[in-house]
């Protein structure tokens, strides 16, 4: 295990670690670390997301391109037709 010692830190965040820490039943320590330890793997899980939608991004763009609209609304006539005959 590592140490850290936080410099600056306000006494309004320092209270109010405490106080959750106590309702927590742990100690001043095990709280900060838990909290640091959550909030790194957050901010892991939001990289993670942003590379993900960089790459759906990427997949769509080499996707082939679909024809939309018209041109469906032109084949279903076409087969209409077709049918009538």
């Amino acid at each position: 295990m590592s140490t850290l010692q936080i410099r600056g830190l306000p006494q309004e965040v320092k209270d109010r670690l405490q106080e959750l820490a106590r309702r927590e039943k742990r100690s001043l320590n095990a709280q900060a670390a838990l909290l640091l330890t959550e909030a790194v793997d957050r901010e892991r899980h939001r990289e993670t997301a942003a590379e993900s939608l960089l790459r759906a991004d990427e997949i769509r763009e080499a996707a082939p391109k679909r024809r939309r609209g018209a041109d469906s609304l032109a084949m279903l006539h076409r087969g209409r037709a077709e049918r009538r005959r």
